[in-house]
Formats: C-alpha cells, sequence, structure tokens
C-alpha cells in the first residue's frame, strides 16, 4: 500500500509536486514476519564486524591503487617532459642565433657584455616553477651545445 506525505507549500520544489513516500510491511504468509527479513536481520548483526573489517581493507587496498597510479601518471609525465627538453635540445644545435631568437625570443640572461645578440651563452626559463632552463652555447652565431638545467 503507497502512502502519500504532504509537503508544506514553501517546500513543494519547482513544480510544486507531491513526493510519495512507499511503507514497507513485515508481514509474512506464516508467522506474522518474513524469514527473509529475520535471515538479514540475523546475518547483518552476526557479521557486521567482519564487514566493517572488510570494508576497511577494501578502502586501503583502494587508496593504494591510487597512490600507485598517481605515481605512475607523474613518472609518465616527467618522462615525457624529458623526450620534449631533449628533442627541443636537439632542435636548437647547428640553428643560427638569429633563427633561435625567431623561435625563442630573446634570452632573459646571457654571458657576456649584456647584449644577446653579441653573447655567446644564452638562457631560457623553461618551466621556473620546476625550476627548469635551457642553456644554449653559440660558436661563431651556430648554438653547438644546448643543456637542461633543472634543481633537482
Amino acid at each position: 500500500m503507497m502512502s502519500t506525505t504532504r509537503i508544506p507549500a514553501g517546500r513543494r520544489g519547482f513544480f510544486g509536486v507531491h513526493r510519495a513516500r512507499a511503507t514497507v510491511h513485515n508481514r509474512g504468509m506464516i508467522g506474522g514476519s518474513s524469514s527473509i527479513v529475520n535471515r538479514a536481520a540475523l546475518g547483518a548483526g552476526a557479521a557486521g564486524g567482519a564487514v566493517g573489517f572488510g570494508a576497511i581493507i577494501a578502502i586501503f587496498c583502494g587508496a593504494l591503487t591510487l597512490m600507485h597510479l598517481a605515481r605512475a601518471t607523474a613518472d609518465w609525465q616527467a618522462q615525457m617532459r624529458y623526450r620534449r627538453l631533449h628533442a627541443l635540445r636537439r632542435a636548437i644545435v647547428g640553428v643560427r642565433k638569429n633563427h633561435v631568437a625567431a623561435v625563442l625570443g630573446p634570452p632573459r640572461a646571457t654571458i657576456g657584455r649584456g647584449d644577446y645578440r653579441t653573447d655567446d651563452t644564452w638562457y631560457y626559463a623553461i618551466d621556473p616553477r620546476r625550476h627548469i632552463a635551457l642553456a644554449v652555447e653559440f660558436a661563431d652565431g651556430i648554438a653547438c651545445h644546448a643543456l637542461v638545467i633543472t634543481n633537482t
């Protein structure tokens, strides 16, 4: 049997819909109560501690798995970052000074007189948050070395 609950006018929701709440009856055919309900209540009471311990173990294993996935993802991202920086280094070596400046812009720091057009060592901040920089050394106006500098 379905019973409806009256909801005050201010709390009816957007369209003023009445919500119905189903009532559960525990009336069995024999003896006045359902044997299924009794077995469920008995099983939950008898194994309640084991179920709680199992839930704790499942949560712990799930947390370990999540930490492992996060670490694996961080390792994968670090490998990809290394590969991209290595590809950048290879692309720079052998390129003229004015071409590097056209692509990467003027360097943030140089070693020499302070003019990047005449100085032979340039420094670019790649990722200031992770303290990653790129040093480019030129010989006769052509990049001969490119080095990734990290703090770690």
